[in-house]
């Protein structure tokens, strides 16, 4: 497999992102198909998950689930951490990820790859409105990636990018001035 920034392509997309809200546009077939047609052209696929079934996300690049939608997903207690965190490095297993993001709240972001777990504590000061953290953490995600960082260094910039966006009230955005004054 190749990662993001290898694969950077002006001909096509660099990177696919699929957000599902379970709405029904994102069926199994639906995933499967981008998901496959996306490998042929090695374009990695990111998804920000719902429902208890991953495996129409099987071979996508990585998932970032919250701790909910992953403790729903594995059939876990989500207030057993050590429990969660092992069932989502099965999870991460069975579905061939890259890796694996467990978006955490106020406790941060795990991420499980081949090696370990690290965990990448909350920027947040206060949290007014948590609307947009999942959208504003698979968004940044990708952006590092693309550009070339690891997944490590994009998820703490993405971590830092949720921690503005729950110290607002509403859906907003991100400004570049805003992650760089962090």
């Amino acid at each position: 497999r190749h990662g993001p920034a290898e694969v950077f392509d002006r001909e096509k997309p660099a990177m696919v992102i699929l957000s599902d809200y379970a709405k029904g546009l994102l069926s199994d077939s639906t995933c499967k198909a981008i998901i496959e047609n996306c490998k042929k052209l090695n374009i990695p696929v990111i998804a920000d998950p719902k429902g208890r079934d991953y495996s129409k996300y099987k071979g996508a690049y990585t998932l970032t689930p919250n701790k909910k939608e992953t403790a729903e997903a594995c059939g876990v207690n989500i207030n057993e951490t050590d429990a969660l965190l092992k069932a989502a490095e099965q999870l991460k297993n069975s579905l061939e990820l890259d890796f694996l993001a467990v978006t955490r709240g106020e406790e941060g972001i795990s991420l499980i790859d081949d090696t370990q777990i690290q965990h990448i504590p909350a920027t947040a000061k206060k949290v007014f409105d948590v609307s947009g953290a999942g959208d504003t953490v698979i968004a940044t995600l990708a952006a590092g990636l693309v550009h070339g960082l690891n997944p490590h260094d994009s998820l703490q910039l993405a971590n830092i990018a949720a921690g503005i966006v729950v110290g607002k009230v509403g859906t907003v955005p991100v400004t570049q001035a805003e992650l760089l004054k962090t």
